[in-house]
């Protein structure tokens, strides 16, 4: 029995239930959009990363203006921190609208409404039916659950990356599991490339994003396919067998870990440690790459007289490798940073003195499950209901696997959601509760595919006919129910409302645009807590761009060198008395300082020491 039955023409009556909810769903978003732009004074500062992202967009949106491809280049490579895919839309749009904060939340709330747009599709492609009237059914159970989701609206206007975590995170996760349907099914072709596109844009969107993912896919082929996991490890254990010289490469990549952790930082000082750890996992990978590509790729003449086949290689750990992991792999290890910078988890972990996944006063911290059971939705008793139908869909997904040895759609959707909170909750100790905002999309999804699964169950059709209900009422029916108090309950904006709080930026805007009229420095040496300070960087970087000048701040180990600089330099700090008393000019300097301009602003001062000139 199909589910709608009922329904004599199911392409018209799709469109006729689909109609509706898009058109409520415009009419929604235009009213956010009001709310935002006349209730959020503070639009033009995005706070903390989002502000060091802004910066990077001017900078790639400079190079882009001058034709520097050189420039460009850089700034993709040197990327150790965050990811440039964000940073590249971003550019374009400041070439077109200006180097402000609004266009940069607009860009992620229009994210938000492509979400919406493709989330019909992903439900489609998860449904075995392909039943467009279904999916409508389903469709509000999605939309309805996270337009009432505190932490994922009060995002949907900021410039963090969790909207478009989350809207990447539903191609990479269909992808994965068309590969792991695909390897069922004979006589068909399988194209890669969108396993490879749709990763790599999550991954490209933030790292940990990719690494989760990387985390998720590796633990449910150890799982579930454990025997094609093992003979793909016998078969490395003996390609290198055969050849021992083979695994030289992998004992010195050992040796060198070891150094690195037993030698002290007397010995080894400064980033030394670090490096040897990078050249050590380089070394490794480098090794393990090229033998995973030999034993995939290999030629099938040239290896019929070896003693493994190569068909015991694993189709999808195959594609799984060269697709996803290998990519991810080598873009770390191609920057001796981003490799340090992935990394620092672990060490932060350590540095803590924590166990990994341990917590504050916990063995194992639950912050991501108590997110989900108290502040997932507005409507009473919410999470508690979505957290009682993640358990069903559980249980009954282990409960078909063992009979069937199948896995369900829901199953493997909730398994992606559950091991990613597993794998964010051991790589680090910094457990908050945004990192899961990426997985409530697909939550969402895995409880509407559950119930139509279950639907085709006649024994437990009506108990589940009822779970949809109730899903349907806490979600859309609450949303609609109650829109007023969600409405008023909905906070947009992420940089507050308190003007006061962007004073201290505001001036010292005022003075960027009006006095930066040549190339320039900016050592900034406010407090590094002090809730301004990527405030006033994100200030410089919009006055160069804005009149056309070269800025940057100043590097990290750099001398204020008066004599041999061209460029003016600009210092900010709490007081002018701290820059005077600090910055440690000499007398032979100060002759080379063409004038000192002082700025005091509310909550800092700002300094020019203007070149000599050319």
């Amino acid at each position: 029995m199909q589910f709608p039955k009922i329904l004599k023409y199911p392409k018209l009556s799709s469109l006729g239930l689909f109609l509706p909810q898009f058109v409520i769903l415009g009419i929604y978003f235009q009213k956010l959009y009001s709310k935002f732009i006349s209730f959020c004074p503070n639009r033009e500062f995005l706070t903390w990363d989002p502000d060091v992202r802004l910066a990077n967009s001017i900078q790639f949106a400079t190079a882009f203006r001058s034709f520097d491809l050189i420039t460009v280049l850089r700034l993709i490579f040197d990327s150790p921190t965050w990811p440039v895919l964000r940073n590249i839309p971003e550019a374009f749009f400041i070439l077109l609208f200006g180097p402000g904060g609004t266009p940069v939340l607009l860009f992620t709330f229009g994210e938000l409404i492509f979400l919406f747009l493709i989330t019909p599709w992903i439900l489609y492609r998860f449904l075995g039916s392909r039943d467009w009237v279904v999916v409508a059914f389903l469709f509000p159970i999605v939309w309805g659950g996270l337009l009432q989701n505190p932490g994922w609206m009060h995002y949907s206007f900021s410039g963090m990356l969790e909207i478009q975590g989350g809207f990447f995170f539903l191609p990479a996760i269909l992808s994965f599991w068309e590969l792991e349907k695909f390897s069922f099914e004979k006589n068909k072709t399988y194209s890669p490339w969108f396993l490879f596109l749709s990763v790599n844009f999550l991954f490209h969107t933030k790292y940990p994003y990719g690494y989760i993912f990387v985390f998720f896919g590796g633990l449910f082929l150890f799982l579930f396919r454990f025997s094609e996991t093992k003979r793909l490890l016998f078969v490395i254990y003996d390609y290198y067998r055969e050849n021992q010289l083979r695994i030289v490469p992998i004992l010195l990549s050992v040796m060198l870990l070891l150094f690195s952790v037993i030698l002290s930082k007397e010995v080894l000082p400064g980033k030394t440690k670090g490096f040897l750890r990078y050249v050590s996992a380089l070394i490794f990978w480098i090794s393990l790459s090229v033998s995973l590509w030999k034993l995939f790729y290999r030629n099938q003449k040239t290896e019929e007289n070896r003693h493994f086949r190569i068909e015991e290689v694993s189709f999808v750990w195959k594609y799984f490798w060269t697709w996803v992991v290998f990519p991810i792999g080598s873009w770390v290890l191609m920057h001796p940073d981003r490799f340090s910078s992935s990394s620092s988890t672990i060490q932060h972990t350590q540095g803590a003195g924590l166990l990994p996944g341990q917590g504050d006063g916990s063995i194992f911290s639950l912050t991501y499950f108590e997110e989900i059971l108290g502040n997932s939705l507005y409507a009473p008793y919410g999470g508690w209901i979505l957290s009682g139908s993640m358990i069903l869909c559980f249980w009954f997904g282990v409960l078909r696997f063992l009979r069937e040895k199948k896995i369900q759609p829901s199953f493997f959707l909730l398994l992606s959601v559950l091991i990613s909170i597993l794998g964010l909750t051991l790589m680090t100790p910094n457990h908050q509760p945004r990192h899961i905002y990426h997985l409530y999309p697909i939550l969402f999804i895995t409880l509407g595919v559950f119930c139509y699964e279950m639907f085709h169950i006649p024994r437990l059709r009506i108990f589940f006919i009822g779970l949809y209900l109730i899903l349907f009422l806490w979600t859309f029916g609450y949303w609609s129910w109650k829109n007023e108090s969600v409405w008023e309950k909905t906070n947009l904006c992420f940089s507050g409302v308190d003007q006061s709080l962007f004073y201290t930026a505001v001036d010292a805007e005022t003075v960027f645009l009006r006095y930066v009229n040549g190339s320039s420095v900016f050592w900034n040496r406010l407090p590094l807590e002090h809730h301004n300070r990527p405030d006033l960087a994100l200030s410089f970087y919009r006055a160069g761009f804005i009149n056309r000048q070269e800025v940057r701040e100043k590097r990290k180990r750099e001398e204020l060198n008066f004599r041999q600089s061209k460029s003016d330099f600009w210092i900010a700090a709490t007081t002018c008395e701290e820059i005077e008393r600090n910055i440690g000019i000499s007398t032979k300097e100060l002759k080379f300082i063409k004038q000192i301009e002082r700025f005091p602003i509310r909550g800092a001062c700002i300094v020019k020491f203007g070149r000599t000139g050319f």
